[in-house]
């Protein structure tokens, strides 16, 4: 199998109330702590923060992804797909997907992992509330993959992805959704 380069649109994360107790303190609260990782990943007010028994679940606002999540497509399958062959398959998919009658029944296509260009995809990652990379809390995100190359091999790479994810944002000022962009290696 491998590893994969992704791109894709960050559909939610949640965090287990549990990993954030091992890391609250005198000085930092659960409180401080998510907002900390709010401010870090989720672009306010784009996700809902909801509070089940054991975790905390963000998930992208459904008005926002109803509204951009087609144009949004039509755009960036435009400007990432270069060759004749990608350009048809990201046209194949939003032929398929303007069929559908809703944003829930396009999520459901991804689902299925039909598309190399849209399914669906997880990954846990470790976010640190400190500066020493010592205390992390669990995240696992959910995310729309739009494009993944591969196979890749890579280390210390946190900081060139967050470029990639920036530039790739500042390429759709137009969209909101453009700010749940995630770029990362899974597989």
């Amino acid at each position: 199998m491998g590893q994969y380069l992704m791109v894709g649109l960050r559909l939610g994360f949640s965090i287990d109330k549990e990993d954030i107790a091992k890391v609250v303190n005198e000085e930092r609260t659960v409180e401080d702590i998510l907002r900390s990782f709010e401010k870090y990943y989720l672009p306010a007010p784009i996700y809902r923060r909801e509070e089940q028994e054991d975790t905390y679940v963000y998930s992208l606002d459904k008005a926002l992804l109803d509204k951009e999540l087609m144009p949004f497509l039509e755009r960036f399958y435009d400007f990432r797909y270069i060759t004749r062959h990608e350009k048809e398959k990201g046209k194949v998919v939003l032929d398929l997907l303007e069929t559908l009658p809703s944003t829930d029944k396009r999520l459901e296509v991804a689902k299925r992992k039909e598309y190399d260009c849209y399914q669906w995809d997880r990954y846990l990652s470790a976010y640190y509330v400190d500066d020493w990379r010592i205390k992390r809390v669990l995240v696992r995100t959910e995310v729309l993959l739009l494009s993944f190359e591969g196979k890749i091999l890579m280390e210390c790479y946190d900081s060139l992805f967050d470029f990639f994810r920036r530039s790739i944002i500042n390429q759709f000022p137009d969209f909101e959704i453009a700010k749940t962009i995630d770029v990362y290696i899974n597989g």
